[in-house]
């Protein structure tokens, strides 16, 4: 009986899933306490810690940076929004965090009645989404790196290195074959200067 009366509470604060962000974008964790009825259960004191998944390190709240040790404050609580029935807090990433990484996010509620201890991990990516900086990057790639037969890149090449048609002289000499774009665009000019 007891086990039937405790898997309500147990379904209603399961929490796992992750999260992908660009480096640098700011991340609002929610949390939300229900009751056996799935009512919103305010005034719990909810904690968080984050880790820094490469390294292992804690982050230290009073002074925004990963430390192996020595943190003033290795945790902080949640903030309560009870009009929209939820506790949050905004991570905001310390501007030396600049490439891709894995956070963990681990909350505690130590609540005799809604006890709980959960973790989320966020992921920051080098996520590239604005165009200017997209195109920059395709249009400024090198074509040594691009090679792979079949590809766009390798046409791209291929293309490249048969010469550039509108510097390549098309004089008389340049026309090897009868039916070369060359000797074309040859016959077509000399017989409209003969007019």
């Amino acid at each position: 009986m007891r086990f039937l009366l405790l898997l309500p509470l147990l379904l209603l604060c399961v929490r796992a899933h992750a999260v992908t962000l660009n480096v640098q974008d700011n991340y609002q964790f929610v949390y939300t306490v229900a009751n056996s009825t799935g009512s919103y259960v305010s005034g719990q004191t909810v904690s968080l810690k984050i880790k820094k998944a490469s390294t292992g390190y804690w982050y230290d709240f009073s002074d925004s940076t990963f430390k192996a040790s020595g943190w003033t404050n290795k945790t902080t609580n949640l903030t309560e929004d009870s009009t929209n029935e939820y506790y949050y807090y905004t991570f905001n990433p310390p501007a030396s965090e600049t490439a891709a990484e894995q956070y963990l996010f681990v909350i505690d509620n130590v609540s005799a009645t809604y006890g709980d201890h959960q973790t989320e991990t966020v992921s920051y990516q080098n996520i590239i989404d604005d165009p200017d900086t997209i195109s920059a990057a395709v249009w400024d790639i090198g074509t040594s790196t691009h090679n792979v037969t079949g590809t766009m890149g390798s046409k791209l090449n291929a293309a490249a290195s048969a010469g550039d048609p509108w510097s390549t002289d098309i004089s008389t000499t340049a026309y090897p074959g009868a039916s070369s774009a060359g000797r074309k665009m040859h016959e077509t000019w000399r017989e409209r200067l003969r007019r």
